[in-house]
């Protein structure tokens, strides 16, 4: 089994927002531009993560979106659950680092143990870059 695209995708954009996160919102199209997303299936995704409770979006001038919950708080293994409907075993999740070329991915699928998913969250490449960067 493989992770869907839609699953990717989301993963891409709350890579985003954990870079950006307590900073004023982001815009959909700046996401779509930095994480090679198209819009019209962004669109999309961010609806399902706002659902989801996972963020919020803002109108007016300086509206977008922005992480209701804290990075640390959200699992690789919640947001498969929220965008494919089932959580793929560990073994399967070694599939992102070969279909994703960030960093954050790898760092991700370092992390991932015999509890699976439901153990790494998103802010844990966010914490890797800090570490190589000290």
């Amino acid at each position: 089994m493989k992770i869907s695209k839609k699953t990717q995708y989301a993963l891409r954009a709350l890579i985003e927002f954990t870079h950006h996160h307590g900073r004023p919102p982001l815009l959909r199209r700046d996401i779509a531009q930095k994480q090679h997303i198209p819009l019209q299936f962004l669109e999309h995704i961010l609806l399902t993560l706002k659902h989801a409770g996972l963020l919020a979006s803002h109108r007016g001038v300086r509206g977008g979106y922005s992480l209701i919950k804290q990075p640390r708080q959200i699992t690789l293994g919640q947001v498969i659950r929220i965008m494919d409907g089932s959580l793929l075993d560990a073994d399967n999740l070694k599939l992102i680092a070969e279909l994703a070329a960030t960093e954050d991915y790898q760092v991700w699928m370092a992390r991932v143990d015999d509890s699976g998913a439901g153990s790494v969250v998103i802010e844990d490449g966010m914490v890797q870059e800090q570490e190589d960067s000290s």
